[in-house]
């Protein structure tokens, strides 16, 4: 899968062990591409962990979005292994095949009432187009009771997929 050998590291973390120990609960197994990044950075792999685990527990954000919002980014951008992986977990979550395929396509086809579409477009569009996306933008969702930290969040997790999508690419086989 991957053209290094994912190795066991004795010296991990205490905190990163358990926060493994979680992810071996919900996907039965350690996803691949956390494995890698654990053998090349035990440190950005404990800091990644502690950024999806809070997002998993957003408090105003429904966790599938950020899986979503996944899905359309390495739709647009050509990540084979995310498409693969977050279509799987959305399957798992009760999404049909037909509601994921629509969103690889159009971040508007999110399968959430208005409020929470309107925050999945216009964070794709301050990541995909910066320069259009201004007050206006900001002022439509604040008038539909978001906040700054929760646009923030959106943006910045369409933007790590940039990142985590080349990284995991560039070590696929």
């Amino acid at each position: 899968m991957f053209i290094i050998e994912s190795q066991h590291h004795d010296n991990l973390s205490n905190r990163l062990k358990v926060m493994l120990e979680q992810m071996k609960k919900t996907f039965v197994d350690i996803p691949p591409h956390f494995k890698l990044l654990v053998a090349l950075n035990p440190t950005e792999a404990e800091n990644t962990l502690k950024y999806l685990f809070r997002l998993m527990q957003h408090s105003t954000i429904p966790t599938d979005l950020f899986a979503f919002i996944r899905l359309y980014v390495a739709s647009q951008e050509g990540y084979k292994y995310c498409i693969h992986f977050n279509s799987k977990l959305l399957q798992t979550r009760g999404y049909s095949d037909e509601s994921i395929e629509k969103v690889r396509r159009e971040i508007s086809s999110v399968p959430f009432d208005n409020r929470i579409k309107r925050l999945a477009e216009k964070g794709i569009k301050a990541v995909y187009s910066p320069s259009d996306f201004n007050l206006d933008d900001l002022k439509d969702l604040y008038y539909l009771n978001w906040n700054d930290e929760e646009i923030f969040e959106v943006i910045n997790h369409a933007a790590f997929l940039f990142k985590n999508g080349k990284i995991i690419s560039a070590y696929l086989k």
